[in-house]
């Protein structure tokens, strides 16, 4: 009797161990190293950057992952079923790839040559680089800032325009608006590569003030023209429409204030 419950212990002992050991090792190969999401009741592990969820854990099962489909990339460990579209470079706002796109990463857009733009990765469309044909360049046009043209002077009608490539026109711009009015604020933007649907975007927001629509385009228009290019770009533009009396008065608004700073 003796000898026959001491088998029984050491039986109970070997199997008591071997389930202790085998849950010692599931947790080991269930550990989640890219985090862990709640399905059901169950805990399931993430898939990693690059896949998505093509099955969640089950009671009995462990979920399951699958690599993104061509032209989708997921960026970031997930519990996602779909995985994201790539990014297409819109050729006709002047963009191509910089990077393509790969299954944990989005296409990278950038200026095609002797294009800008001024916001980064926030860019929608790119624009001509200045020439600055008459005076020379200052310093080069980069994928994100425009050509610095040197100090440099043009004639409108019986005046004569001297051109500050450091001026900054922000402070101006309320009475600048007053002057140039929502027909010809569009027409500038139209000329200066501003798409169709961002100058209606601007007259859409503010429907019921017209003031307001050509200030927040006029706005937009010179952050992509940046500090140094907005000013002689803006003359040179209403100078090409055969709006030179506009010109001139948004020249005397310029001069005017800039003689009156200390």
């Amino acid at each position: 009797m003796y000898v026959y419950n001491l088998v029984v212990f050491l039986c109970c002992t070997v199997v008591t161990l071997g389930l202790t050991e085998g849950r010692l090792r599931r947790t080991r190969s269930d550990a989640c190293e890219y985090g862990t999401f709640q399905h059901e009741g169950n805990t399931c592990c993430n898939c990693p950057r690059g896949f998505r969820v093509l099955n969640p854990c089950t009671d009995i099962n462990k979920r399951q992952c699958v690599r993104c489909e061509d032209d989708t990339f997921i960026e970031y460990n997930n519990s996602e079923n779909e995985c994201h579209p790539c990014k297409v470079c819109d050729s006709n706002a002047n963009m191509e790839t910089k990077e393509r796109c790969s299954p944990s990463s989005n296409t990278v857009c950038g200026c095609k040559e002797n294009y800008y733009c001024e916001k980064g990765d926030l860019c929608k469309a790119c624009y001509p680089c200045d020439t600055c044909k008459k005076h020379g360049v200052k310093q080069q046009c980069t994928e994100t800032e425009n050509t610095v043209c040197n100090a440099n002077s043009t004639r409108t009608g019986n005046a004569v325009f001297f051109f500050c490539v450091d001026l900054d026109l922000n402070p101006h711009l309320s009475k600048i608006v007053d002057v140039l009015g929502w027909k010809t604020m569009k027409r500038v933007a139209q000329r200066s590569g501003m798409r169709k649907t961002d100058i209606e975007e601007h007259e859409f927001n503010h429907r019921d003030d017209v003031k307001e629509q050509t200030y927040a385009l006029l706005e937009a228009w010179y952050q992509r023209k940046g500090l140094h290019g907005a000013y002689p770009a803006l003359i040179k533009t209403l100078c090409d429409m055969n709006e030179r009396r506009t010109a001139d008065e948004i020249q005397k608004i310029i001069e005017k204030e800039a003689i009156a700073q200390p």
